[in-house]
């Protein structure tokens, strides 16, 4: 008897995340085309239609000129003056689908595709996973986070990526956790390290150094770009961290900028303001961590932010009268003060606990939903050996838009 249960149980489960498939009539061709003369627009505008195309075996249910009346038109503009991550109007056999940036587009694209095909089975898209919007209505919305980076193999592939809104730390990164080492290469100028006990000690930077700072320059420039100028420039991100020691940096510099003994918080800070405003398309963001766990006493600049780990907090739903959990909240409130930019590394599961077919569900819906609440940026989670079905499961917690709809 426990098959047919379990059987119950992911089909219910289904049915939940999902909802149930929409009885209505196809159209009969759809006719694409892009809102004004974008270009950018008639990028996207090209790429559905190629996409529909292909799904669709070319039978020329595609149109891009004159239309019948039962057509579905598809209008598609990239705007980046929207104040949604993305809108969606809807009048009558008239489709209009807006995003903000490119990233946002390709997402909604293949929500439309995995929308269109509940209601026209000509279109081939087992590849895709439900749709989490109804195109039937008018709506428009922002992403639960701004950063939706699930670190588990389900999750390493570009393509993936983009038809799930979600985003990669091996890629979206220029410069992630203590790889500093690595982006400045071979350098033998000793300014480069911390002033410690009177000598300069190699197990630490001076981030007060005029040599760190050119070497993260030609780093970016050389591997990145200013995110302005050249070919399919964009931003990135950068975290600039202390390595993983106590050791705090004692020259004049530093502790002019407010190093102490125990914080490298005023020089980190300061770096990441000089980087911040020479590079202001790329974000730039330290970390709330041993010797940078205190916030800078200023408002940080707009393209500046913090990583925060949760690894001390309970794999349980939280409660904030526990010591942890309310510890938590209080260094978040700190840093909530200079930056609305927090990124949180949060644990969804133990990394040997590759058997359990479902856990943490609970504790993690919870714990994104807290997130929200606290005005984070990110839910950004480690789940080693997550499966393709397991992946499924959460994704409607970190991918689903808060929207607001409108008949």
């Amino acid at each position: 008897m426990k098959f047919p249960i379990y059987f119950l149980f992911l089909g219910l489960l289904g049915c939940t995340l999902f909802g149930f498939a929409r009885a209505q009539p196809a159209p009969h061709s759809y006719r694409i085309q892009a809102v004004g003369t974008n270009t950018a627009s008639e990028k996207w505008c090209d790429y559905l239609r190629a996409q529909l195309e292909r799904r669709m075996g070319n039978n020329h249910a595609v149109l891009n000129t004159s239309a019948p009346p039962s057509a579905l038109d598809i209008l598609i503009e990239l705007d980046t003056t929207l104040t949604a991550d993305y809108a969606i109007q809807r009048t009558g056999n008239r489709l209009t689908l807006q995003a903000e940036n490119e990233e946002v587009m390709l997402w909604m694209i293949y929500q439309c595709i995995s929308w269109l095909a509940e209601e026209d089975s000509r279109i081939a898209a087992a590849d895709l996973p439900p749709a989490l919007t109804d195109m039937r209505l008018s709506s428009r919305g922002n992403f639960r986070f701004e950063y939706r980076g699930i670190y588990s193999p389900s999750n390493m592939q570009p393509e993936a990526r983009a038809i799930l809104a979600t985003h990669n730390v091996d890629d979206d990164w220029g410069l992630w956790g203590h790889n500093l080492r690595k982006a400045l290469g071979n350098q033998s100028d000793e300014s480069l390290y911390a002033m410690h006990d009177g000598r300069r000690d190699e197990s630490q930077f001076c981030f007060s150094s005029e040599t760190l700072y050119h070497g993260l320059e030609s780093y970016i420039l050389d591997n990145y770009g200013d995110g302005v100028h050249g070919a399919g420039a964009r931003s990135f991100r950068f975290c600039i961290m202390p390595d993983d020691n106590d050791r705090v940096c004692q020259c004049s510099a530093c502790r002019r900028a407010g190093n102490t003994l125990q914080s490298a918080t005023g020089a980190v800070d300061r770096l990441l303001r000089r980087l911040a405003e020479r590079f202001p398309r790329h974000l730039f963001f330290t970390t709330a961590y041993r010797t940078t766990a205190d916030a800078p006493g200023s408002p940080m600049p707009a393209n500046c932010g913090v990583l925060v780990s949760a690894i001390d907090l309970p794999l349980h739903p939280l409660n904030t009268q526990e010591k942890t959990v309310s510890q938590f909240e209080r260094k978040l409130t700190e840093w909530k003060r200079v930056t609305s930019r927090i990124y949180v590394w949060d644990y969804m599961r133990n990394f040997d606990d590759y058997l359990t077919p479902f856990p943490m569900l609970a504790p993690s819906n919870n714990a994104s939903r807290t997130s929200r609440k606290t005005a984070y940026r990110v839910f950004s989670s480690t789940a080693a050996a997550m499966t393709t079905l397991r992946w499924m499961m959460y994704r409607p917690m970190f991918s689903r838009p808060c929207c607001s709809q409108t008949a």
